[in-house]
C-alpha cells in the first residue's frame, strides 16, 4: 500500500494597513463655540421653587470668560429673580447660547420686580433656543399712570454694541406685556425664528392690587383706577424695534393673544424679511396692526395669516415695502396712510370681520397723502358688511393703482370722501355681489384702449407726459394736439414732492389744467389719461 506524504500547510498572514484620522486645524472660536456647561453645575435646583439667578449667571459668565461657549438648561423650571442683581434679569453675554432642552421654562419670580422691564439681555453674537420664558404677575407703573412697567419685555438688546449676530430660536413666550423680543436702536443682523406665544397674554386694561400683583383682567378702562394706579394699560407686541434697525429675519412665528402688533418695524426699521407668521386669537380683546410697518421702509413681507387683528397691515409714512401672499380675517384689512408711497401688495387674501368701531373706513383705506400704492391681484371680501371695500379718506392721495383686484360681497367696492374722486386707478376689477360698484367716480385704466380716442393716427402727445411748474406758479394749462373726441377721460397725475399734491381742473377735449400749491418751487408733475368708468 503506497503512503501519501504529509505536509504541514503553510499559514497564510493577511497584512493590514490600519488609517488613523490625523487632527484637523480649527480656528479657537469653533472649538471654544462648542465648550458647554450646565447650569446644574453652579448649583440650580431647577426645581420650581428656588431662585437660580446666581447659578445661570455663574455658567454664563464661566462661557464668557473663555470666550464664548453653551450654557445648558436642563427640563424643569427654573426661577429667577433678583438674587443675582437688583434688576432681576438675565445677560446673555457675547458669543455665549443659552440653550434648553425644548422643556426648560425660565420664569420671573411672582411679584419679582425688574427696574428696566427686561426678563433677558442678549448681546453681539448671543443665541437663546429650545427655551420657554415666563412673566410674572407683576405690573408696576412707570413712565406715568397709562404705561405698564415691570418685566414687560422678554429679550431685549439693548446693551448690546451692534447687535450683530443675535439669534432667538425655537422660544415660547409668555405673561409679557410689551414685546416679547425687543432690539435696539441702530442694531442690525438679527434674527428670530420658529417662535411661539401661549397661554394668554393680557389684555389692554388690568386691575391690580397694592402689592402690583393682577386681580382681574380683560377690564373696561377707568381713568380714576389709572389715575391712583389700580388700573394699567398693556399692549402687548411680538416683536418690536427702536429706530433704525436692518437686515432682520423674522420667521415661522406663531403668536397667540397677542393684543397689538405681532411684528412692528418702526421708524426708519429697514431690510427686515418677515414671513410664515400665524396670529390668532383665543381671547375677547382685538388687536392692534398684524403687522406695522411705521415708518419704515424696504422689508419684505410673504405668508401672514392673522386672525382677530384691528387692521391686518398698517403702513404709516412707509415706502417701498413689498407684501406677498397673504390672509387676513381681521376687522379691516390694510390701512396706508402718512405720506406712504410705492408699496406692493401681491395676491394679499384680506376679508373682515364683525365689530368694527367708527374708525373701519374700508378693507383697504388710504389716507393723508397715500400714494403710488400698487394692489396686484388682491382679494377683498367684504362680508356682506357695510363698510366700502376700497376707501380713499383724504383729498390729497393720489396715482394709487389696482390691478385685477377681486372685489367680493360688500355693499361698496369704491367710495372716496369728496376731492378724493381720482386717487385711485382701477385696471380689470372681478365682482362678486358687490350692489354699488362705485359709489365715487374712480378712473379705471385701460391704456390699450388710449389709441382708439384720437382721430389721427399718432395720438401719443395724448396718452400722457411730465409738465414743468416754473417758480411762483400755480397753474399750468395742458393743451391736447389733436384735440379728443370725447370728454369720457380723466388725468390721473403724480409728482416729486409728496407734500406739495398737483390737482386738474376743467378737463375738456382740448386739454386740461394743473394746479399745484404754492411752494416749494419748481415742480415736475407727470400725467397720465385713463378713460373714467
Amino acid at each position: 500500500m503506497a503512503l501519501t506524504k504529509l505536509t504541514k500547510p503553510r499559514a497564510r498572514w493577511a497584512t493590514f494597513k490600519l488609517k488613523v484620522a490625523q487632527a484637523v486645524s480649527r480656528a479657537l472660536y469653533d472649538k471654544v463655540a462648542e465648550m458647554s456647561t450646565s447650569i446644574k453645575d453652579f448649583g440650580a435646583k431647577v426645581d420650581g421653587k428656588t431662585d437660580d439667578s446666581v447659578a445661570i449667571m455663574a455658567a454664563i459668565d464661566l462661557m464668557s470668560n473663555m470666550g464664548g461657549g453653551i450654557v445648558l438648561v436642563p427640563e424643569g423650571t427654573t426661577l429667577v429673580g433678583g438674587a443675582y442683581n437688583s434688576n432681576g434679569y438675565i445677560d446673555i453675554k457675547p458669543k455665549v447660547k443659552l440653550k434648553g432642552t425644548g422643556a426648560s421654562l425660565i420664569k420671573s419670580i411672582e411679584g419679582g420686580k425688574s427696574s428696566n422691564s427686561v426678563l433677558v439681555h442678549i448681546k453681539d453674537y448671543a443665541s437663546i433656543e429650545d427655551i420657554e420664558l415666563q412673566g410674572s404677575d407683576y405690573f408696576g407703573q412707570s413712565g406715568g399712570a397709562n404705561y405698564i412697567g415691570w418685566n414687560k419685555v422678554a429679550i431685549s438688546s439693548q446693551g448690546a454694541q451692534t447687535g450683530k449676530g443675535i439669534k432667538v430660536s425655537r422660544v415660547g413666550f409668555s405673561n409679557f406685556h410689551y414685546s416679547c423680543v425687543y432690539f435696539h436702536n441702530n442694531q442690525e443682523h438679527l434674527s428670530v425664528t420658529d417662535c411661539y406665544t401661549f397661554g394668554a397674554q393680557k389684555s389692554h386694561y388690568i386691575d391690580i392690587d397694592s402689592n402690583g400683583l393682577i386681580v382681574g383682567n380683560e377690564q373696561v378702562k377707568d381713568d380714576a383706577k389709572l389715575l391712583a394706579g389700580t388700573q394699567v394699560y398693556a399692549l402687548t407686541n411680538f416683536y418690536n424695534c427702536g429706530a433704525n434697525v436692518k437686515h432682520v429675519t423674522i420667521s415661522d412665528i406663531h403668536a397667540v393673544n397677542i393684543n397689538d402688533s405681532i411684528v412692528a418695524v418702526n421708524a426708519g426699521g429697514s431690510l427686515h424679511s418677515i414671513s410664515n407668521i400665524t396670529s390668532s386669537k383665543e381671547s375677547a380683546y382685538e388687536g392692534g396692526f398684524c403687522i406695522d410697518l411705521f415708518e419704515g421702509n424696504d422689508n419684505t413681507v410673504s405668508n401672514i395669516t392673522a386672525q382677530g387683528h384691528s387692521w391686518t397691515y398698517h403702513i404709516y409714512n412707509g415706502h417701498r415695502n413689498v407684501i406677498n401672499a397673504g390672509t387676513g380675517a381681521s376687522l379691516a384689512g390694510a390701512l396706508v396712510e402718512q405720506s406712504s408711497s410705492f408699496n406692493t401688495f401681491i395676491g394679499s387674501n384680506l376679508t373682515v370681520r364683525a365689530g368694527a368701531g367708527s374708525w373701519q373706513r374700508g378693507v383697504i383705506t388710504l389716507d393723508t397723502g397715500a400714494h403710488n400704492n400698487t394692489f396686484i391681484g388682491v382679494t377683498l371680501d367684504g362680508k356682506n358688511s357695510n363698510i366700502p371695500l376700497v376707501f380713499s379718506a383724504h383729498a390729497s392721495n393720489y396715482a394709487n393703482t389696482f390691478v385685477a383686484p377681486v372685489m367680493a360681497n360688500a355693499a361698496v367696492g369704491y367710495d372716496c370722501i369728496a376731492g378724493a374722486e381720482s386717487s385711485c386707478v382701477f385696471s380689470h376689477p372681478i365682482f362678486s355681489l358687490v350692489t354699488t360698484r362705485w359709489s365715487k367716480q374712480p378712473v379705471l385704466n385701460t391704456l390699450t384702449e388710449i389709441s382708439g380716442i384720437s382721430a389721427v393716427a399718432a395720438p401719443a402727445k395724448n396718452v400722457g407726459g411730465t409738465v414743468d411748474v416754473p417758480a411762483n406758479t400755480t397753474s399750468v394749462n395742458v393743451s391736447f394736439s389733436p384735440h379728443e373726441l370725447s370728454t369720457g377721460y380723466g388725468i390721473v397725475y403724480g409728482t416729486e414732492a409728496a407734500n406739495n399734491n398737483p390737482r386738474t381742473t376743467s378737463k375738456t377735449t382740448a386739454g386740461f389744467t394743473i394746479t399745484v400749491d404754492t411752494s416749494p418751487y419748481p415742480r415736475k408733475v407727470t400725467w397720465v389719461l385713463v378713460k373714467l368708468l
